[in-house]
């Protein structure tokens, strides 16, 4: 898998019926080990490791309805109170970023509701602070840490 722009991990894989698996160590079970995954689990290991968000607070694949239609939310971290804290949309490292990419990510906090949204390829990433109550958004200069955004 391609080098990434997220500090190094030791990822635990396995090899299963001809398919190479991932263990994902927030929901504690072996999944397909695709590029967005590769994503995915670098950029956990990024949050909880680096940025100290506590594992027990994110939640992955989190079911999200969009017009009706049920849908996955790549990564959803809480606030110490349960609040939606952050919506974290995961793609390949050959996806470019894009306004699409945001907007699918912006699509899936119209019911998450959560006042951080960040969007990542594991090779560039791009944070916002959303405010809800005025539908406007500022892009961070970084990805902060836990501590820096939970007020509960």
């Amino acid at each position: 898998m391609q080098k990434l722009n997220l500090p190094d991990c030791q990822l635990i894989t396995k090899e299963s019926e001809g398919q190479i698996r991932v263990l994902d160590f927030v929901r504690q079970k072996f999944v397909a080990l695709t590029a967005e995954e590769w994503v995915r689990q670098y950029f956990l290991h990024f949050m909880v490791f680096h940025r100290q968000f506590p594992k027990g607070l994110i939640k992955v694949e989190q079911k999200v309805l969009i017009s009706g239609m049920p849908q996955r939310a790549d990564i959803v971290a809480h606030s110490k109170n349960g609040s939606p804290l952050m919506v974290v949309e995961c793609k390949a490292p050959e996806v470019c970023l894009s306004r699409d990419t945001f907007a699918q990510a912006a699509r899936y906090n119209l019911t998450v509701k959560a006042p951080y949204l960040t969007i990542t390829n594991g090779l560039n990433h791009f944070c916002c602070k959303i405010d809800l109550a005025n539908g406007k958004f500022t892009f961070l200069d970084g990805f902060p840490s836990f501590s820096e955004i939970d007020a509960g």
